[in-house]
């Protein structure tokens, strides 16, 4: 007949080698056991030592495994029944637990020009004791300050924050730097468009025809600093800079758009295209 003796559920504190020990005559079981190192990560240990006359001693684990050693394991309840030769069994549950995370967060400030570096991350770092390092890369930006968490100056692109804490566990965070683009109007379909100097009625610009089959005319009596224009998406799909053209032009794919014209005297208004 098979007689338990005890269940014992134990708990095991980050960072401690830990032993516990039942005594059930004829024999005594002790195990050592050993928490993850890291959140998240399945590097912990259980090794269970049984001393006493009536071996060999069987180990049946909940996961179907036998041994008195576990290896590479997360978190969570272990539950294993040794039994000696007289069917003498002790049942034992033992709990192995995460250490806090390292938690890495970012706040980000978008490029609010094109080809500009006033993009921005602000940092916060949690760590569950101690210190840590880092290290910021990227492959299609610019501007990293290396002596700083913190990070100003970036241009467009992606950047990845690798943060280790002292006892080498590590988190690697990536952030997105994008262009800010201006809010676009709901969309209301026009022939041709003007931009009015002062409170003059004189004609400054004009966007012909619209709507159009593709190619759109930009014809102005004032000299055109730039014309941006972006889908209603809010994507820049052309960037006209400082045209000396009287009738600059851009070919556009079928959809809706809205054209920035800002003149040289400074006069800035949105007009919207339709191409066909």
């Amino acid at each position: 007949m098979k007689t338990t003796f005890s269940t014992l559920i134990f708990t095991v504190l980050f960072g401690m080698t830990s032993k516990a020990q039942t005594q059930t005559p004829p024999f005594t079981v002790t195990y050592n056991a050993y928490n993850p190192i890291c959140y998240d990560e399945s590097n912990g240990l259980i090794d269970i030592y049984v001393d006493g006359t009536t071996g060999p001693y069987a180990y049946m684990w909940n996961d179907g495994s036998t041994g008195s050693f576990k290896a590479e394991l997360p978190a969570g309840v272990y539950q294993v029944s040794i039994t000696d030769i007289n069917n003498t069994t002790v049942d034992l549950s033992i709990e192995l637990t995460d250490p806090s995370p390292l938690l890495v967060t970012g706040n980000i400030t978008s490029v609010s020009s094109s080809g500009g570096n006033t993009g921005a991350i602000d940092v916060s770092v949690s760590i569950p004791e101690g210190t840590f390092n880092y290290e910021w890369t990227t492959l299609s930006g610019s501007g990293i300050n290396t002596s700083g968490i913190d990070q100003n100056s970036l241009t467009v692109g992606t950047y990845v924050l690798t943060v280790m804490n002292e006892i080498g566990c590590i988190v690697s965070r990536t952030f997105e730097i994008t262009q800010s683009y201006p809010s676009v109007a709901p969309f209301e379909a026009q022939t041709n468009s003007f931009v009015t100097q002062g409170s003059g009625a004189t004609q400054s610009a004009v966007v012909f025809p619209n709507p159009s089959i593709g190619k759109v005319n930009f014809k102005s009596d004032e000299k055109v600093k730039s014309i941006a224009i972006y889908d209603m998406n809010g994507f820049l799909v052309e960037n006209i800079q400082n045209t000396e053209k009287n009738t600059p032009s851009v070919d556009l794919k079928s959809g809706n758009y809205t054209a920035v014209i800002t003149l040289a005297t400074g006069v800035t208004t949105n007009e919207h295209i339709v191409v066909r």
